[in-house]
């Protein structure tokens, strides 16, 4: 690993740092709206949690940013692709990943 080899897939006898540098762009992509949708949205719900301190807004604030940090990322996922997916039919709800 230390001089770059990270060998080969016991499933499929592919290069697994190929494999992993074909991945590399879309987790980039994912990574950089997640932050891009994630940042401002933080620090405008940071802001108006300040400005209506110990009211409504704050507790509400609060409370959603708690219990959804609390629920794993993973069903959270499942949960927006069903109502995106399956209920408005906006997009489609699955992909298939191909090497090739």
């Amino acid at each position: 690993m230390l001089q770059g080899d990270l060998g080969t897939a016991l499933t499929n006898g592919r290069d697994i740092a190929e494999s992993l540098g074909k991945r590399l762009s879309n987790t980039l992509f994912l990574a950089f709206w997640a932050a891009l949708l994630a940042v401002p949205l933080a620090i405008f719900l940071g802001l108006l949690a300040v400005r209506y301190r110990d009211r409504w807004p704050d507790k509400l604030i609060s409370g959603v940013t708690l219990a959804s940090i609390s629920i794993p990322e993973f069903l959270i996922g499942y949960v927006i692709m069903y109502v995106v997916g399956v209920k408005l039919r906006w997009f489609p709800s699955v992909a298939m990943v191909n090497d090739s």
